[in-house]
């Protein structure tokens, strides 16, 4: 959380930046969240006041200058030395309106698991003293379980998925 009178916030940016930054708003495959956030850039390297901007597109006052000191606090230097090309200056642009990388949760199974379960896939379930022809990610999760391997159904479609399209 920010704290503090934060109302002087400004970003800055170049005209080079600028135009980046436009041009990631009005793309038509850029994803939401970055389009937000060059919004609120932009705006801010515009004149405009946190208060302005938060109300303008609809979110807190904290996000807002949660972004404006993101970017503030990494310059692109390249840029400023003009350096690099308008689609490099996009390209790295986009990179600092991005989510920080999350540590997340690593994996429990090993590749041998999951190749295991790929197998099991493709083995009848009568073998196995189910009577279906056809296994179900719910199935094969319960056998996989019965073979010491902790899988959610979910996350067997997940592996099955990947199977196929490798293929």
């Amino acid at each position: 959380m920010i704290v503090g009178r934060t109302s002087k916030i400004k970003a800055t940016g170049t005209n080079e930046e600028q135009t980046a930054l436009s041009q990631i708003i009005n793309a038509r495959k850029t994803p939401s969240g970055i389009k937000l956030r060059a919004t609120i850039v932009l705006l801010s390297i515009r004149g405009e006041k946190i208060s302005k901007i938060a109300t303008e597109i609809g979110c807190e006052l904290n996000t807002v200058k949660k972004w404006i000191l993101q970017w503030k606090a990494i310059p692109l230097t390249d840029v400023h030395q003009n350096k690099l090309s308008k689609d490099q200056i996009v390209k790295e642009v986009m990179k600092n309106l991005e989510d920080s990388p999350r540590s997340g949760r690593n994996t429990r199974l090993t590749q041998a698991d999951l190749m295991r379960v790929q197998a099991l896939s493709c083995e009848n379930p009568e073998d196995y003293g189910i009577p279906v022809s056809i296994w179900t990610h719910e199935l094969l999760s319960e056998q996989a379980k019965k073979l010491g391997i902790s899988i959610s159904p979910s996350y067997v479609g997940k592996v099955l998925k990947k199977q196929i399209t490798a293929s």
